[in-house]
Order: C-alpha cells, then structure tokens, then sequence
C-alpha cells in the first residue's frame, strides 16, 4: 500500500513569471491545496524542491540536484522515503483527494503513468524505488526526459477515467492559469 505524496514544487517557475505553489485558487495556494488533498485520501505529504518554513505542517525535501527538473524531485524523494510513493506536480491543484485515491488504486511496480487520452502526465503517477538505478543514470548522462524513462522502463499507463481527465489541465503560464480558475 502506498503511504506518501510526493509533491513536485521545485521548479523555477519560468514560464508562469513567478512561483505556481505560491499562486491561489479558490482562497488557496496551489501547494496548500495538493497539501489537503494529500491529507485527505490519506496520504502522507512530502514536498520535493523545497525546504518547509520554520513552523510548516508539512515536510520538505531540497533537491539534492537543483535544475534538473521532475525527475531530479523524484530521485530525491525516493531515496528519502525508500519505499513506492504517488506523486503530483504542485500545479496540477483540481487533481483533488478522489483524483489521488484513483492514481492509487491503478499503481503496480514499478511504476503507473496516467494516461490522459493518449498522452502520458509523469508528474501524477506512481513511482517505486526500483527505478532509480535507471533514473540516476540517466541524469548522469543529462537525459531529464519523465517520457523517454516511461518508454524504456516499461511502465503501466493508466487510462484516466473522464470525470479526471478535465482537473489535469496544465498550468504553466498565465494564460493556462487563468482558465484553470474558471475550471476550479
């Protein structure tokens, strides 16, 4: 049984102009939102990119290669943790705590990609801690690719039932910001 969330939060941001777990929607920051929804399908929250302030609720792990992107978070969080997590990205917030409990019940080793309509989300799947062997070496070689990895590992892809499929809408600029508001 997966027990912990690992929320990707350690990007820089660049497209958005500035920090999407900062942002709100609906009264709350992303990162506060996938925080609650963590909570409440049960899952233990840890936060990959960043460090949790002096009196957070939450855990935070920095990542101990900065600006490698998802998959450097990931590394990092299944190093900490040694055992299969879920994961999300911070500015994936409507996935809410139905979205996680279906993520969770779709998960096999090593590893279960959502799939959205033909097109693999590597950043809401889950992870185990046997692929980082494979996920290492590949940064060590500079290939940050979540897809390429899914493609080589052989990872299941779970079909992502319709009522989700519409709350993993990106969020990575403005523009894509401002109608996931009018979504959620």
């Amino acid at each position: 049984m997966i027990r912990d969330l690992v929320i990707l939060a350690g990007g820089g941001s660049t497209r958005m102009g500035r920090d999407k777990a900062a942002l709100e929607l609906g009264g709350a920051a992303l990162l506060d939102r996938q925080l609650a929804a963590a909570r409440a399908a049960g899952l233990e929250p840890l936060v990959a990119g960043r460090t949790a302030p002096a009196g957070a609720d939450w855990r935070g792990l920095a990542d101990a290669r900065p600006g490698q992107g998802p998959l450097g978070g990931l590394v990092t969080a299944l190093r900490h943790l040694q055992r299969p997590c879920l994961a999300v990205a911070v500015d994936l917030p409507l996935v809410g705590a139905d979205g996680l409990a279906w993520l969770a019940g779709c998960a096999s080793a090593p590893g279960t990609v959502a799939d959205c309509a033909g097109d693999p989300l590597p950043v809401f799947a889950a992870w185990w801690p046997e692929l980082l062997p494979e996920m290492e070496r590949r940064l060590e070689r500079g290939e940050r690719s979540l897809h390429r990895l899914i493609a080589a590992a052989g990872l299941a892809l779970a079909p992502v039932p319709g009522w989700l499929l519409p709350r993993l809408a990106p969020c990575n600029t403005p523009e894509e910001f401002a109608r996931l508001a009018r979504l959620g």
